[in-house]
């Protein structure tokens, strides 16, 4: 087979590619899930139209291995839960990190591509901020890198 002939894809169809994913994995469980730009605040909430539970994908960063051409790119979802009692969208937020986790180990398998390698070092933190409190919501950011050859 020709290497010419294998399709690849950017940036952005890898983002659009994990968004429906998380929508098809997801859609019973969490209401808003959409691309996003950048790192996500307290600030962004009163800037971003959602219905929570709600998730935000976003690309990271990417460094590259000069020797294969590849990057090791980081992807971020933000997830927010809200409620007006801490403990439950603490709770909340616990079990969909859980099902979130779950469904980055399957991503790989819905790029029609040969350039998006399996999704590693999935990791997961609270982005607790006394504006968030303030506001009802739990953030947290799960971070997982793929390997890309762009």
């Amino acid at each position: 087979m020709n290497p010419y002939d294998l399709k690849v894809i950017g940036l952005e169809e890898i983002q659009c590619a994990i968004v429906d994913t998380f929508k098809s994995c997801l859609c019973d469980c969490i209401s808003t899930i959409e691309p996003y730009a950048g790192q996500f605040n307290s600030g962004e909430v009163t800037r971003t139209s959602f219905v929570a539970p709600a998730l935000f994908v976003t690309v990271v960063s990417g460094n590259e291995d000069t020797t294969k051409g590849e990057f090791d790119t980081q992807f971020a979802a933000f997830l927010l839960t809200k409620s007006a009692e801490r403990e439950d969208r603490a709770q909340d937020a616990l079990a969909l990190i859980a099902k979130v986790l779950q469904c980055i180990r399957t991503i790989h398998k819905k790029f029609d591509c040969h350039n998006v390698q399996i999704a590693t070092r999935r990791s997961f933190q609270n982005l607790y901020s006394a504006n968030f409190d303030k506001q009802g919501i739990q953030c947290w950011a799960i971070n997982w890198r793929h390997v890309v050859t762009l």
